[in-house]
């Protein structure tokens, strides 16, 4: 048997007699499985951008901390900046205080956009499973079964 034989129920890989939403809930952990390896980027990315790291003290207004990715990427890139009069704009706070502040510090940008990018990923890869495990669920089991989407 392979994974689109049907006896009394679908089999894939290795599981038989599965009922559609038995077979679409392992499929999803088949395909999260397959990008596991994105995912711990994502969170490492993440994880790497929050401000827990505690810092001198600072001027009023500004946020409490920084973060590790921010510490280290000023470190590495202590005295490059860009040219003079370019400045980009970058993300700082979280959800709930966010807000764009210039700069012209390449190792602030850098750290400034890590958790961002991460967040990006992660949203990118839950739709890749999502759609990957619709692929091949629909693939596999009967026209009656099947997931409809709806395209906007």
């Amino acid at each position: 048997m392979d994974t689109v034989e049907q006896v009394h129920g679908y089999f894939y890989k290795g599981y038989w007699n599965l009922k559609p939403d038995e077979l679409y809930m392992l499929i999803m952990v088949d395909v999260m499985s397959q990008h596991l390896g994105i995912t711990a980027s994502v969170a490492a990315m993440l994880i790497s951008g929050q401000p827990w790291v505690s810092t001198r003290t600072k001027p009023a207004g500004a946020l409490e901390g920084t973060s590790v990715a921010s510490k280290y990427s000023r470190m590495i890139f202590r005295d490059k900046h860009l040219p003079v009069g370019i400045r980009i704009p970058t993300p700082i706070g979280g959800f709930k205080n966010f807000r764009f502040t210039p700069t012209n510090k390449v190792g602030t940008i850098i750290g400034r956009y890590i958790p961002w990018v991460g967040l990006g990923m992660a949203v990118w890869t839950a739709r890749a499973i999502t759609k990957d495990t619709a692929d091949i669920f629909n693939t596999i089991v009967d026209p009656k079964d099947r997931i409809q989407w709806t395209y906007f």
